[in-house]
Parts: structure tokens; C-alpha cells; sequence
């Protein structure tokens, strides 16, 4: 009986020893996932074009070597008014679709509150922020 007491004993405790080599480790262990690093530019007075990686005549190395490293967007959307270009880069649509396409100063009456032309995001438009 007491050899049986003494080998389940020793079993136990080589168990016991073994078994935190063989756990997975916590979430807290692991190496956390490594984080986007997004840049994004807004420039002036500058095309698709303009750019050395697009095929611009300008150079524009330091661009050049950041569009190499990474992803390069070509699917964007512009406006020469700061309103619809900030609603397109946060919701990744057209200005139309998000309701602001211009401002009120220019828009002709009969266009006021109109699908797109209602100057506030539309209901149902998501966005980054």
C-alpha cells in the first residue's frame, strides 16, 4: 500500500511539473500584433500625375520611397472644397453619395436638399471618426 501511496505520489508531482511546459501561452505572454503605420497625405494643387512613382515628370523621391514601402491607393476621390474632402476621405465614398458635395454659397437653389446636395452626411453614411 505505501509503495502504491509513493509511486502515485511521484507520478502527481512529475505530472505537476510537466504540465506547465506543455500549457499555451496567455494572451497576456504573446508578442501583441503589430500595428498599421497609415500615413496620409493631403496636398495642394497636385494631381495623380505629379507624383515620380505615378509617372510624374516632378521628383519626388521622398514620396517615391514611401509609395515603394507600402500600399499605393489609386482609387480616391477629390473636390477643390475642404468640406467634400474631408467627408470623402472619412466614409470612402463620393461626395455625392454623402451629401456633401459643395457648399451653400454656390449651390443653385433648385439642388437644396436634394439627394446629395443636402449638405450634411446623408442617414446610413459611415465614417472613420
Amino acid at each position: 500500500m505505501r509503495q502504491l501511496v509513493r509511486k502515485s505520489f511521484v507520478a502527481a508531482v512529475a505530472f505537476a511539473c510537466l504540465l506547465p511546459a506543455s500549457a499555451q501561452q496567455t494572451p497576456a505572454q504573446q508578442t501583441p500584433a503589430k500595428r498599421p503605420n497609415i500615413i496620409v497625405m493631403v496636398v495642394d494643387d497636385a494631381a495623380f500625375m505629379d507624383f515620380g512613382i505615378y509617372g510624374g515628370e516632378a521628383r519626388t523621391p521622398n514620396i517615391d520611397k514611401l509609395a515603394a514601402s507600402g500600399a499605393m491607393m489609386t482609387n480616391y476621390h477629390t473636390s477643390p472644397l475642404c468640406s467634400p474632402s474631408r467627408a470623402m476621405l472619412l466614409t470612402g465614398m463620393d461626395s455625392h453619395r454623402t451629401g456633401l458635395s459643395t457648399i451653400e454659397e454656390v449651390l443653385p437653389p433648385e439642388l437644396k436638399g436634394k439627394p446629395g446636395y443636402t449638405l450634411r452626411l446623408e442617414p446610413g453614411v459611415l465614417t472613420l471618426a
